[in-house]
């Protein structure tokens, strides 16, 4: 017979008892607000959050232009488009595994670098009619993608303190996240517009112009991963 387990519970402290109670939905959104106002008062994450609404707009129509191109420029099969797909990943997966070596210390200026090249090689997507050449492009894509991520990740690992991390990035997600609907949706009336191959310039473009925008503050492109003190935890 297995021994009945019992969640232990630390003591609570008077102020802690006589406070009020949140139901689940409350403390969800009292956790969200918690993270945005740690946020603000971060200068170089509160960069990174607009930074990352604007990128989330220009990419959220992608999956709609993969698509198109698919059944357009490729002859709509389901192999060709797992080949873009894939091909995204398997760039992603093969720099992710060797990152280590590149000892990025800059997360602000990798991903300014990052997030513009990755429009650049999307406006390369757009004159690239043959599939394998537009899969190509879609692995020099995934190369650069672990250097939007990965060193970011690491500042906030370093600077936020533990029972702020998920707080911060429900925010972050949240925003991210919040925008793909309405990037979806002006993403296809510009698509039926304009057509697919000027909508992944359009797309590229617009990237590449909200990384380039990071260059504006100087303490978001010159920010070091040693330059976040450890919090207390």
């Amino acid at each position: 017979r297995l021994p009945r387990l019992v969640p232990e519970q630390p003591e609570q402290t008077l102020a802690q008892t006589d406070a009020p109670t949140l139901t689940g939905g409350q403390r969800a959104w009292q956790d969200l607000r918690d993270g945005f106002s740690y946020l603000k008062n971060q200068r170089v994450l509160w960069i990174l959050l607009w930074l990352n609404l604007l990128i989330q707009l220009a990419l959220g129509p992608f999956m709609l232009v993969y698509i198109v191109v698919n059944n357009n420029w490729f002859g709509g099969g389901y192999n060709t488009l797992a080949l873009c797909e894939v091909s995204f990943f398997i760039g992603v997966v093969a720099c992710s595994a060797m990152f280590e070596k590149f000892r990025v210390t800059r997360p602000g200026l990798a991903f300014i670098i990052g997030v513009a090249f990755i429009g650049i090689t999307i406006i390369f997507m757009g004159g690239s009619k043959n599939v394998w050449a537009f899969a190509a492009w879609n692995v020099v894509c995934g190369l650069a993608f672990p250097f939007i991520q990965l060193p970011m990740a690491a500042y906030i690992q370093k600077l936020v303190p533990q029972n702020f991390q998920g707080r911060v990035n429900a925010a972050m997600t949240m925003t991210g996240m919040g925008v793909i609907p309405v990037a979806i949706g002006l993403g296809g009336l510009l698509l039926a517009k304009i057509g697919a191959a000027n909508m992944l310039y359009a797309m590229g473009a617009g990237m590449s112009v909200a990384g380039l925008l990071g260059l504006a503050d100087r303490q978001f492109r010159t920010v070091r991963t040693d330059d976040a003190p450890v919090p207390n935890r």
